[in-house]
């Protein structure tokens, strides 16, 4: 059940990433594009309880590091205007 409710947010915060990057704000298109991967981490976190194969600390690594990668290149294009 508590997957399922994660999963449905998700889905949310992905709906509303689409239609506010589309508006010319900025704030509330970066709020949410940002909320994305964290909620996509605890998914994948109560998927698989604990880590135990490299493979899936490798899998959260890159999860992490993508949304990293998504909030600096959020700043930097931000900053070219």
């Amino acid at each position: 059940m508590k997957n399922s409710v994660i999963t449905i947010i998700y889905f949310f915060i992905g709906i509303i990433c689409i239609i506010l990057l589309n508006q010319s704000s900025f704030y509330p298109g970066f709020i949410v594009k940002a909320l994305i991967m964290p909620v996509l981490m605890i998914l994948f976190l109560k998927n698989l309880n604990p880590l135990k194969y490299l493979l899936h600390s490798f899998m959260f690594a890159g999860l992490f590091f993508s949304w990293a990668g998504d909030v600096v290149l959020e700043f930097s294009k931000n900053n070219g205007k």
